[in-house]
């Protein structure tokens, strides 16, 4: 998403979780068909399952708070914790090379990671698990091309 100062911003994308969320539904299905059947679970299974709810959604989205990438006009930042903080930030006009990695079920749900190289063989940065890893790669690309343009002073 690309926010008011014309820099974009992802998180880790939700659809990564969606063997938690999947596991829940299927929860909620045994309740209900205890109910239709007249076979309702106990309150403790119910206590049960709700704290499984709580810890799973709290859980998910806590990991998922956890890492942010933000492109700016010179700089990849990569924000890191969520009580304490790490940032790593990279110069635009340092950036060599970057590529996509999508495994089949990345390619499935449409996101993916992003390794971002420098000037070796070796990448810095792994944006990882990012929804619509081709329209961060395209703003990154244009990013890269207008920091090196301006670097060269073309």
């Amino acid at each position: 998403m690309i926010d008011n100062n014309g820099d974009y911003f992802c998180r880790v994308s939700r659809k990564i979780y969606w063997k938690v969320y999947v596991f829940l539904v299927v929860c909620v299905g045994f309740i209900a068909a205890g109910y239709v059947y007249d076979i309702p679970p106990e309150k403790n299974v119910l206590i049960g399952f709700g704290v499984t709810f709580a810890i799973g959604i709290k859980a998910t989205e806590a990991h998922r708070l956890v890492h942010s990438y933000r492109i700016t006009h010179h700089h990849l930042l990569h924000n890191h914790g969520l009580f304490s903080r790490q940032i790593k930030k990279i110069l635009l006009s340092s950036v060599g090379d970057f590529k996509i990695v999508q495994t089949f079920w990345q390619r499935i749900f449409n996101m993916g990671d992003v390794l971002v190289y420098h000037y070796g063989n070796e990448h810095v940065m792994k944006v990882t698990n990012i929804g619509s890893p081709g329209k961060f790669a395209d703003f990154f690309q244009n990013k890269l091309l207008i920091a090196k343009g301006a670097a060269s002073g073309h």
